[in-house]
């Protein structure tokens, strides 16, 4: 059976992107997005929960976000899940964790539209771990 895998969110980033680089050279940027959802209520009552997840980007597109963004700002991240697995050092158990790998992003508020890096459209490349 075929499989799928992609993820499209608008959301507000929940924390100022900070550029780093891996001990491989590369740069990463590792930041949250809040994504809201409203919706009616059995009894005709309006709710909203929010949502909240961590997206990872990688490269140039890693340096335009930490260059161009802030707490805050709208964005338009299209991507795929990734589950990162690994061995709880206090308890020992196993723990894991979806993240969005971002393969591409567009800048949704108005100011940031306007600049010359209002849309990025060049897929990362895969990371090589």
């Amino acid at each position: 059976m075929a499989s799928y895998n992609s993820v499209n969110l608008i959301g507000r980033l929940t924390h100022i992107p900070e550029l780093r680089t891996t001990p491989n050279g590369r740069k990463v940027v590792e930041v949250g997005i809040a994504v809201n959802r409203k919706y009616k209520t059995q009894d005709g009552f309006i709710k909203e929960e929010t949502t909240f997840v961590d997206i990872v980007v990688w490269e140039r597109q890693a340096e335009i976000m930490a260059e161009h963004l802030q707490k805050g700002s709208r964005i338009f991240i299209a991507g795929y899940l990734q589950q990162d697995r690994w061995q709880d050092k206090d308890t020992g158990k196993a723990r894991s964790k979806l993240k969005v790998n971002c393969r591409n992003f567009e800048f949704l508020d108005p100011k940031q539209q306007q600049q010359s890096y209002s849309s990025v459209v060049a897929e990362t490349t895969e990371p090589s771990w």
